[in-house]
């Protein structure tokens, strides 16, 4: 939606790579690449690896936010990473059981 009205709305002499500069380009490539790690763990390593590489990452997302912010963590976040990080670990140990027909 947001891009129709900018292309409806802006001169013909504007592209719709305009306005980006170098900086803009970080978020598209970091989640690029994201995605392309995200399929080839999951390619290569199966679930209960998958289950334990999202795990540490969040735990790493924590402790770089922590440490790049420079102010300690909500105490939300102390209650919350540890209860997702158990239900990914249950979820990927002992997968649902599949329906039969």
């Amino acid at each position: 939606v947001i891009l129709i009205y900018h292309w409806t709305n802006s001169s013909s002499s504007d592209g719709l790579f305009q306005n980006w500069t170098r900086y803009t380009l970080i978020p598209v490539i970091t989640q690029g690449w994201g995605g392309i790690v995200v399929g080839l763990i999951s390619k290569t390593a199966g679930s209960v690896r998958k289950g334990f590489a999202i795990m540490v990452g969040l735990i790493l997302s924590c402790v770089l936010k922590w440490l790049v912010e420079g102010e300690s963590l909500r105490w939300s976040t102390f209650v919350a990473v540890p209860l997702v990080a158990v239900s990914i670990y249950l979820h990927a140990k002992y997968p649902p059981a599949a329906k039969q027909a």
